[in-house]
C-alpha cells in the first residue's frame, strides 16, 4: 500500500475553492475530511484515485472523488480534489499530498494543466511565506 500524508490546509487555492463551494454545499469541507485517512492509508487505490499522466508537467498529481451528503450523492457523481506532491519519491521517505483543487463535476469535467500549474505556484508561495520569519520592529525608545 502506497502511504502518505495529507496536507489540507497549506493550499490557497483550496481554501478559496471550497469557500466558494460552501455557499452552496454547506457539508462539503466534512465530506472532504471524511476521505483524507483513506488517501493517506493508499492514495493510488482509494477514492478511486487516478493518476494525471506526466506530459509537460514535471510534477506528479492524483485526482480523487468525494461524495456530498448535501446532495446525497455518490463519490463518482458529486466532487474531485486534486491532490499535488512537490517533492519526488524516494525508498523510505513519507511524501506529502498537498490538496489543491476541489470543483463539482457537474460544473467541469477536468482540471487544466494551467490551473494545476497556477494552484502550485500559490501552495509554493504559502509555504515560503510561512517559512520566512517576520522582521522585528525596531523599537523607537531603545536608543
Amino acid at each position: 500500500m502506497a502511504r502518505c500524508k495529507v496536507d489540507c490546509s497549506s493550499s490557497p487555492t483550496l481554501a478559496r475553492l471550497l469557500r466558494k463551494l460552501r455557499k452552496k454545499y454547506r457539508h462539503i469541507e466534512s465530506d472532504l475530511a471524511a476521505i483524507v485517512p483513506d488517501i493517506e492509508a493508499d492514495y493510488t487505490y482509494n477514492c478511486n484515485a487516478n493518476r494525471v499522466p506526466k506530459r509537460k508537467l514535471a510534477l506528479e498529481y492524483w485526482k480523487y472523488d468525494f461524495g456530498s451528503t448535501d446532495l446525497q450523492r455518490s463519490p463518482r457523481n458529486s466532487f474531485r480534489v486534486v491532490g499535488i506532491f512537490l517533492e519526488h519519491e524516494e525508498e523510505g521517505k513519507e511524501r506529502t499530498l498537498y490538496l489543491s483543487i476541489a470543483y463539482f463535476k457537474g460544473d467541469k469535467d477536468d482540471v487544466t494543466e494551467q490551473e494545476v500549474l497556477d494552484a502550485v505556484a500559490k501552495l509554493r508561495e504559502n509555504m515560503l511565506q510561512e517559512e520566512i520569519p517576520e522582521e522585528p520592529t525596531p523599537d523607537p525608545d531603545s536608543n
